[in-house]
């Protein structure tokens, strides 16, 4: 299968265009981007020849099978639906979009035109969240009824502070860019959907969107989760291997698990267990495999379908809603 990747961002040049060069699963035939200067240098270093500075005309190319989509997400609605429109298969970054709506309509185009629409959750496909996934599914600590997901960080600091600043406004932020993923990890690790999202948010940095929330979600099968999402505190540290809080954690009705460090602990009734997990590192490889599974067999499998991303949207912006409401009830109560 030919495939065509538009946006050639950070993103997709350390994760989705090397792993489509390097791959079994697609010819990577083209790319498309608005800076000429890195078509050029993408297609040199990765010997693409069919280059497009107009996404529309790579999508008009009737050898083209399916396309990646990396651009900003405030573009990702617009791309996708012409993508579809014109045939194409789609593997598209998160979020899915910055509206619920939008998400919905992209949903809706893929099925009635009998085309796959994928999102990039790679997270699914760690070797940590697998086996989270199994052991909350093997009953090894009961029924679960509560889940956290903690993922403070500096953000996406890391590429500079312009892109930083674009994931804050255009982005809207932590719990919404990164949340995503975090909320399709509990729809996956509960099989069950959201009943309720409240959150707390602060604005530490003074943009648009809160810089850290904290989310509570009840689902439908009665678990309470809890997503703390922040971009804004530990990239002070002078460690680079420290400026993160990762983990997770479930509590059953038999026992509790955490993962962190590439660790996980579990604590029973028969005792406590523990299990060391190979470092791994980002999985586009992975995901783009399994897209070409599912574009050949119309079974998604693990990987995540655009009703998932949409779910995902859905639960990640009635957080923010929360927040902006909760902001406005103390404001209106006199709380300072």
């Amino acid at each position: 299968m030919r495939i065509g990747m538009i946006g050639c961002g950070t993103v997709a040049g350390y994760g989705h265009i090397p792993a489509l060069a390097e791959g079994k699963d697609f010819t990577l035939a083209a790319l498309a981007d608005t800076r000429p200067e890195r078509l050029k240098e993408l297609g040199e270093k990765f010997n693409v020849s069919s280059l497009y500075t107009d996404y529309r005309e790579l999508l008009a190319n009737p050898d083209i099978d399916a396309v990646g989509v990396a651009t900003p997400v405030g573009s990702h609605h617009e791309v996708v639906m012409a993508a579809l429109a014109a045939g194409k298969h789609v593997f598209c970054e998160k979020p899915l979009a910055n509206e619920v709506d939008l998400c919905w309509e992209m949903v809706n185009a893929a099925q009635q035109a009998g085309l796959i629409l994928a999102v990039n959750f790679e997270l699914r496909v760690s070797n940590a969240m697998e086996r989270i996934r199994q052991i909350a599914q093997s009953g090894e600590i009961g029924k679960v009824h509560f889940l956290r997901l903690t993922y403070n960080w500096g953000g996406p600091r890391w590429s500079g502070i312009e892109r930083h600043r674009m994931m804050m406004t255009e982005g809207k932020g932590p719990i919404f860019y990164c949340g995503v993923h975090f909320f399709d990890l509990v729809r996956w690790f509960s099989q069950a959907e959201y009943k309720d999202v409240r959150a707390a948010g602060m604005f530490v940095e003074d943009y648009p969107y809160p810089d850290h929330v904290v989310a509570t979600c009840r689902m439908s099968n009665g678990a309470v989760a809890i997503i703390d999402e922040s971009w804004v505190y530990a990239h002070t540290v002078t460690d680079k291997n420290k400026q993160f809080i990762h983990r997770i954690e479930m509590e059953g009705d038999d026992g509790t698990l955490l993962e962190q460090d590439d660790e996980i602990i579990v604590q029973n009734s028969a005792g406590v267990r523990r299990e060391k997990l190979a470092a791994q590192g980002k999985a586009f490889g992975t995901m783009y495999h399994l897209f070409a599974g599912a574009i050949k067999t119309g079974q998604y499998a693990n990987l995540s379908s655009g009703e998932d991303g949409a779910h995902a949207v859905a639960a990640a912006s009635a957080a923010l809603e929360s927040v902006v409401a909760e902001d406005e009830r103390i404001f209106k109560s006199g709380v300072s």
